[in-house]
Formats: C-alpha cells, sequence, structure tokens
C-alpha cells in the first residue's frame, strides 16, 4: 500500500483472489443439490485463467484455496460421519487438483496444447483419485453433466474420465481467450519488476495470432462436434437396434428412509419391520398385475435376514402374498466351525416367489475405515475392544446374477452395493460378463438426506451410458429412482407435498433391458484407456519440472 493508492501488484492479487473465489463458486454450484451442468463448463475457466497470467506462487496459493473451498462446499454432508475426514479429504481432492493450475501457469506454447494438456492431466488425476487407496470416484466433471444428458453420451466410448476431460477441454478453450495470452503475461512480468528491458513487452505477431486462433477454432469445433453427436446419440439411441428385442422389467422399489441413528437400536426393531412390511404390501396391492419383483435397499433389515426366522418369515410371507420375487440387502455372516472363525459381508440376496433364497452376493468394493480398517490383522483384539472398532467386512470376490423379470422372461441382473455403482471397473466387469440391468441397493443415511443422495445418483447414471443397460436405485433415504440408457432419470420416489426424495414411499417403475445378445459398447470391451496413460503422463511431466529446477538450484517456497 502507498499511502491510501493501491499498488498494480495489490490490484493483481485482488484479481486473483477474485478469479479463485469465483472458480469455487461455480464448481460449487455444478455439484449443488439442483445442480447446474452450465457451471461446471465455465467452473474452471477463471481457476486457470488466473493460473495464466499470475506468478507461480500466488497461482498455486489462490488454486490450492479455491479447490479446497470447492471441496469442502460439496462434500460437507461428510460432517455428519467425521470432521477431520472431511477436512482431509477435501484437502487431498484439492491436492489433485493442483497439477492442473501448475500446467496452465508454465505453458508457454498455443491454445490447443494448453486445452489438450489440461484435459489429460483432469482425466489422468480424476482415475488416480478414483483407484489409490481404494478409491474415491466421487463428484467426477462428468456427473455435473448428468442433468443435460446429451453430453454424457461418448461415455460408452471413452467412459466418465473421458466425459471429464472434454468438460476440462471447453473449459481450457474458454480460459485461453479470456486471460489475454502470453502478451498480457508477459506484462504482468514486467509490470512486477521481473523483465529486464524498461518497455513494456512488444505485442505477438500476426503470423502467431493468426496460427493460435486456427488452433483455438479446432478445438471449438471439436467441442461443438460433441455437443451436437450427443445431441442427436441421445434422442436416437436405440430406435433401430434394439427396440424389437428389449425386455420390460417392472419393479417396486420400497424406500423405508430410517435415520442411521435408529437402524440398529433395539427399541426401532419392530417399527423398522412394520415399515418394510407396510410399504411392501402396498407395493404388491392389486388389481394391478403384480411388479416382477420388489427391491430393498442396503442392510434393510435389522440382522441377519438368512439366519433370522423374524427377518425370512417376514420377507417370506410377503413374497408369497403374490408370488413376488424380493431383492434386499443385508449382512450375512458366514461361521467357519473347523477354524474358528466369523466373516461378516455386506450382501444382497434374492428371494424367489416362494420366499425362498435364490441366490446372493457380497460386496467386493468396500469403503475405508466404515467397512475395514487397514492392516486391522495386526491390531490385537483387546486393542479393538477398547477402541470400539468393529470387526472388518470381508468382501466379496464375484458379480452376482440376479433373473429379474416377468416369468419365463427374465433378465440376468448385476446387484451393486452402497457406492458400488460409482466404481466404473465393476459394473462394465458384471456386463462384460452378461449382466444387462445393473441394482443397486444403497443406503445414504449415514451423511443427509438431500445432497450426498444426489451427488451419489447422478454419478451412478453414468455407468448406464458406459454399458448402455439400465439401472434401478433402491436406498433408504433416497435418491430411489430407475435411469435409463442414456443416464435418463424415467422415475424417481418425491414426496407430494414437499418434493424431498428422502421421505418413506414406494417408487413402481419399468426399464427396458438390452437382449443378452446386445453389441457391448467400447468402453465395456476396453474400459478406461485414457486414464492411465494421462496420469501417468501428468506424473513424468511433474517429476521432470521437479528434476529440472532441482538442478538449476530453484525450488520455490510457496508461502
Amino acid at each position: 500500500m502507498s499511502g491510501m493508492k493501491l499498488e498494480r501488484s495489490t490490484w493483481s492479487e485482488a484479481f486473483s483472489a477474485l478469479d479463485a473465489t469465483l472458480a469455487a463458486v461455480l464448481l460449487a454450484a455444478a455439484f449443488s443439490v439442483r445442480g447446474a451442468p452450465w457451471a461446471a463448463l465455465v467452473g474452471l475457466v477463471p481457476l486457470w485463467g488466473m493460473a495464466r497470467v499470475a506468478p507461480e506462487a500466488r497461482a498455486v496459493r489462490f488454486g490450492a484455496a479455491a479447490a479446497f473451498a470447492f471441496w469442502a462446499v460439496t462434500l460437507r454432508w461428510l460432517t455428519n460421519v467425521t470432521v477431520i475426514g472431511w477436512l482431509g479429504l477435501s484437502a487431498y481432492c484439492a491436492l489433485l487438483v493442483m497439477p492442473s493450475v501448475l500446467f496452465a501457469n508454465r505453458w508457454k506454447g498455443g491454445p490447443m496444447g494448453f486445452a489438450l494438456g489440461l484435459a489429460g492431466i483432469w482425466w489422468g488425476m480424476e482415475w488416480f483419485r478414483g483407484w489409490f487407496g481404494g478409491g474415491f470416484p466421487w463428484n467426477p466433471l462428468a456427473a455435473a453433466m448428468v442433468p443435460w444428458t446429451w453430453t454424457i453420451q461418448p461415455a460408452e466410448w471413452i467412459g466418465a474420465g473421458g466425459v471429464s476431460a472434454l468438460v476440462a477441454l471447453a473449459n481450457a478453450l474458454l480460459a485461453w481467450p479470456l486471460t489475454g495470452g502470453r502478451r498480457r503475461r508477459a506484462m504482468e512480468e514486467w509490470l512486477r519488476g521481473e523483465r529486464p528491458d524498461a518497455s513494456p513487452p512488444p505485442p505477438v505477431s500476426r503470423r502467431r495470432r493468426v496460427k493460435d486462433t486456427a488452433a483455438w477454432g479446432a478445438g471449438v469445433l471439436a467441442v461443438a462436434a460433441w455437443i451436437g453427436i450427443g445431441f442427436l446419440q441421445d434422442h436416437s439411441y436405440g430406435s433401430a437396434e434394439f427396440d424389437h428385442a428389449e425386455r420390460p422389467v417392472t419393479v417396486a422399489m420400497v424406500q423405508p428412509s430410517i435415520p442411521q441413528d435408529e437402524k440398529w437400536v433395539s427399541s426401532k426393531v419392530d417399527m423398522i419391520y412394520s415399515r418394510l412390511a407396510t410399504l411392501t404390501r402396498q407395493a404388491i396391492a392389486g388389481p394391478a398385475p403384480a411388479p416382477d419383483a420388489v427391491l430393498w435397499p442396503e442392510t434393510a433389515v435389522p440382522d441377519d435376514l438368512l439366519t433370522s426366522k423374524r427377518s425370512m418369515a417376514l420377507a417370506s410371507s410377503l413374497c408369497r402374498a403374490r408370488g413376488t420375487p424380493l431383492v434386499t440387502g443385508t449382512l450375512d455372516t458366514v461361521l467357519d466351525e473347523a477354524a474358528g472363525t466369523v466373516a461378516y459381508y455386506n450382501a444382497a440376496a434374492l428371494l424367489d416367489a416362494q420366499g425362498r433364497p435364490a441366490a446372493s452376493y457380497a460386496k467386493r468394493h468396500l469403503v475405508v475405515m466404515g467397512e475395514f480398517v487397514p492392516l486391522s490383522r495386526f491390531i490385537p483384539a483387546a486393542w479393538r475392544r477398547a477402541l470400539g472398532i468393529p470387526p472388518d467386512i470381508t468382501p466379496g470376490t464375484a458379480g452376482g446374477r440376479f433373473p429379474l423379470g416377468p416369468r419365463g422372461a427374465e433378465v440376468p441382473a448385476a446387484p451393486l452395493i452402497c457406492f458400488e455403482d460409482l466404481v466404473a471397473s465393476l459394473a462394465r466387469r458384471d456386463v462384460a460378463d452378461g449382466a444387462r440391468l445393473l441394482v443397486n441397493l444403497t443406503n445414504d443415511a449415514w451423511f443427509d438426506d438431500a445432497l450426498a443422495p444426489v451427488q451419489h445418483m447422478r454419478a451412478a447414471a453414468l455407468r448406464t451410458v458406459e454399458n448402455r443397460v439400465p439401472l434401478l436405485r433402491a436406498a433408504n433415504t433416497g435418491v430411489t429412482c430407475a435411469i435409463d440408457r442414456t443416464g435418463r432419470v424415467t422415475a424417481i420416489l418425491r414426496d407430494g407435498a414437499t418434493g424431498r426424495t428422502a421421505a418413506p414411499g414406494v417408487l413402481r417403475a419399468t426399464v427396458l433391458a438390452p437382449p443378452d445378445g446386445m453389441r457391448l459398447t467400447f468402453y465395456t470391451r476396453f474400459g478406461n484407456i485414457g486414464g492411465v496413460p494421462c496420469a501417468a503422463a501428468t506424473a513424468l511431466w511433474l517429476l521432470a519440472g521437479w528434476f529440472r529446477n532441482r538442478r538449476k538450484g530453484r525450488i520455490p517456497d510457496i508461502p
């Protein structure tokens, strides 16, 4: 400060802070309950624009603050479980945004390399976040675009990660012209006194401007092609190839809406059984034809279904009432008498029309610290009891196949429990092995009844486009819904008076499943072909920069 006047550097810092704040606000809006896909298409523009013209230390400082603020706001539902975990996870996710900020700051070339580099880095970092340490594939950029289903159709080729890269590409192409190009960066350096010449930098040559404009225009045409082709595909997919062979499956999804702090309380057991029974009888009541199946959510009953006389009696009687199969989430306990050990599973079970166990599935992808503690085998049993650490859940080893649909024309359905519908590789593997319908049984009551369930549902919708199979979601507190093969929500359970998705109720929905001989999508056959190469290239680029700075003896401290 000089008197009452702001110095040039102070003004520059103020604009950088404003850009960072705007980026955090826009990205948070993109993942809000209402959703704002447009905000995802521009949310990174102020962040990368700021990084492009600011000094590296400032770009890193404000970029980290913006990324942390965005993640802290969008993951605020985690405070219902752990505040420390919320802060730590927000910081970790923000850290993975920083390679893109560094790239935007250090890039010296033209707009095409700028845009492709940022898109590739974003694809790689999202893949890494979904893989490292068991993975946290929450809120990919592609999920913010789900309300605009025409933007996510390329997922059948490049997966959700590729769609996120396209969104990043659009942001980068907008950031390039809005930040004024190389001359503005040079002007910033001159104003800070970092250029040895005494005069402002000369303008960029006409030839260079033409070349950059042409490259930028090519990128814009690529984004326009993505949107145009997606729009056409969204409105025509399947009309010619599968309509004659699609198989309808009608289910009734029961949402009991049991608060998490009541699910395992002994005084609430009667209430839980009563609500499940009442809603299920409502679901199968005539005179309409009975549904092909009833779905209950994850761990719907307050004990082990297959070994509990009360739970099994209730479920079986409801199946026999109209000959309706039941799919439910349950804990499963397996005692190995010879070894003297007990294994616990987070499972799904199918009871047939007579109420007899017909198939089961054990959750494969467990939640760290929620369903198991890393290295728990080395924690003495006495310590576990003293610290209140529950027994670990044992992971399943294979996918399940539940036959659902009209008798004699059943569709092989793959059950996914809790956040497994966010793990793209699981659904991809199940569809490649023959599943033609995905069924997610979940309980998001751990968190909140609005933001977390909506974010979960949007990310799950990407599995339908990647594999071109529909998805049925039965949730404890929402969002209970049906999603078709274009990622569009075709039915959703809402309270008629408030519009909330957390109220108890029943949703009856029909989805059209493709034939067993459907042509598998490119993504189903080959998987996420870009994630690993982009992550590896990003890591090599960061290492190269670190070694280069170390050789020169200038690894700057970030204030």
